[in-house]
């Protein structure tokens, strides 16, 4: 009879301790995943930022490629007239 009190009350401690560790490891994957998840809206955010960067850099490029354009069609000397 002692013997299976004892055992019992073996199992209640051994049952509460692995209880309260997959608590923590629970606890600590919350903690991972709240990080996680901050990195990956993060990450996100880095790279809209790239794309609307690019972006910009792109149209002022095009921009420029287009005054330059429009710079050299002034310095172009004007047409030959046939009639002349």
């Amino acid at each position: 009879m002692w013997k299976t009190i004892t055992d019992l009350l073996g199992s209640v401690f051994t049952l509460t301790y692995r209880l309260e560790k997959q608590e923590q490891g629970l606890k600590d994957l919350q903690r991972e995943v709240r990080e996680l998840t901050a990195l990956v809206h993060r990450l996100a955010y880095e790279q809209q930022r790239s794309q609307e960067r690019e972006a910009g850099e792109r149209e002022r490029f095009m921009l420029m490629v287009e005054n330059q354009l429009l710079k050299a069609g002034r310095q172009l000397p004007p047409p030959k007239n046939d009639e002349e």
